[in-house]
């Protein structure tokens, strides 16, 4: 929830979202914990869109997670692909086209969700 407020932050601060696109993309994974896991999918490869992002100066519009049977992330192994979903910058969101595998992020699309929350929280430590 903080890094959804501290992105709020930073998009009001400087002008919204289409301001800071260019540099600051937040990237939700629903259901995942707060690192990992949560029977959702939470394999991301974060290195290679950042580098496609810095080095190539491509920004990432679209990322696919991955759920495996067998995940090992202490060594990046994993087996049993489960089912793939794509995730894309918020506070855009994923939804089912209604054709197609579900488990295949193929057959998602980007969809700007039906109401867009304040997401700018007032915390117990907020100076203001």
């Amino acid at each position: 929830l903080t890094s959804v407020d501290f992105y709020s932050e930073v998009t009001r601060k400087e002008g919204g979202i289409d301001s800071v696109k260019d540099w600051y993309r937040l990237f939700m994974v629903p259901g995942m914990f707060h690192c990992r896991g949560g029977g959702v999918p939470d394999t991301v490869d974060w290195l290679t869109a950042i580098v496609d992002w810095v080095e190539n100066g491509q920004p990432p519009d679209r990322l696919v997670a991955s759920q495996y049977e067998n995940n090992d992330y202490m060594t990046g192994k994993h087996s049993g692909l489960l089912r793939t979903r794509p995730l894309y910058p918020y506070p855009n969101v994923s939804r089912y086209t209604g054709e197609g595998d579900i488990s295949d992020a193929a057959n998602w699309q980007v969809t700007e969700p039906p109401v867009i929350h304040n997401d700018d929280i007032k915390w117990a430590w907020d100076p203001k």
